[in-house]
């Protein structure tokens, strides 16, 4: 069994000392509970701790604005699912690396922080898949795994990388990680093992309206490859919104599964379970903030977590819909 939870857009506390700004952060945002990410995080490894899932996929924006901070703070948190037993594999989302816009949030007021490099996320991830790689992209921040004998996970950095090296919001896989994909693909036939492929960004379109920087920018040239090498199940988030779409082609039908971003409501995850001669099955849980909070907390709004990210929820695609009807 495997949690994969996507868009968690972490913040450390010590980055968000000025309550006045994380309200605006919070109140201007795109329904990220970045305030209460923390706290949201905490609810995810005490489930794990009580689950006790095999595998936790971390498929990108692991934190809210590639803060070296929050990636720390991250790390730790990963530290203590890995106690339980569940091992974690991650892979960078375009949020994570390079990122201009890496805030403290002060008394005094916002000023700008340390973010990081592809070496350093390695560094500080390196207990997270990349140490136990049995394969590695030379390219880039791309390792594959093989967490049981007969699943591996194809770890994918899909970012697309601009000026100074950093990443520019869209995805694509690129030529020679497609190539280093074709040679990583034949260790898992050499030992009868099946593949699941974990990115950030989407492999296929989810909506006519909402793709552009969503999709992999070669999504037409990657799906064939993929379909040759049998690669027919693909965990994706950046969205933010969960879907589901598959792709028929010349061999396989290919699914592409996208989880909603864990730092909106309802704060979801999903579950990919896999039974030998069964296959896999997804579904979603949503973590119980509340529940959580009621050992852990005496903020009233995490006492009362479910009505009041519901209520805040509605509040902010109010506010966003009303801002964009204004704004045409």
């Amino acid at each position: 069994r495997s949690f994969i939870a996507t868009d968690t857009h972490l913040l450390s506390k010590e980055l968000m000392k000025n309550d006045e700004l994380m309200d605006q952060v919070f109140e201007f945002g795109d329904g990220r509970f970045v305030h209460y990410s923390n706290e949201i995080m905490s609810t995810l490894v005490d489930t794990i701790k009580t689950e006790l899932p095999d595998i936790l996929i971390l498929s990108g924006d692991l934190t809210h604005d590639g803060e070296k901070a929050s990636h720390i703070a991250m790390a730790a948190q990963l530290n203590e699912i890995e106690k339980s037993g569940t091992r974690v594999y991650v892979v960078p989302g375009n949020h994570d690396l390079e990122n201009p816009f890496a805030k403290d949030y002060a008394e005094g007021g916002w000023k700008t922080t340390e973010t990081i490099t592809q070496d350093d996320f390695e560094k500080i991830y390196k207990n997270y898949g990349f140490s136990e790689a049995i394969s590695r992209d030379p390219n880039g921040l791309s390792y594959m795994v093989a967490p049981s004998e007969d699943v591996y996970l194809l770890m994918l950095d899909s970012n697309k990388y601009g000026m100074l090296n950093m990443p520019t919001g869209g995805g694509v896989i690129q030529s020679e990680t497609l190539e280093w994909i074709k040679e990583a693909s034949q260790i898992a036939r050499d030992h009868n093992a099946q593949i699941v492929t974990v990115m950030h960004h989407n492999l296929i379109k989810h909506s006519e309206k909402l793709y552009q920087g969503y999709v992999i920018n070669n999504s037409e040239e990657v799906v064939p490859v993929f379909d040759d090498l049998d690669l027919s199940i693909v965990l994706s988030g950046h969205m933010h919104a969960q879907s589901i779409k598959s792709t028929e082609q010349a061999q396989n039908t290919i699914y592409d599964i996208v989880t909603s971003s864990m730092s909106i409501y309802p704060m979801n995850y999903g579950v990919l379970d896999y039974s030998k001669g069964k296959g896999f099955s997804y579904h979603l849980e949503s973590l119980d903030v509340q529940k959580w909070a009621e050992s852990n907390s005496t903020d009233p709004n995490l006492l009362n977590f479910n009505e009041y990210a519901k209520d805040m929820n509605f509040i902010q695609n109010y506010n966003r819909a009303v801002s964009s009807l204004i704004e045409e």
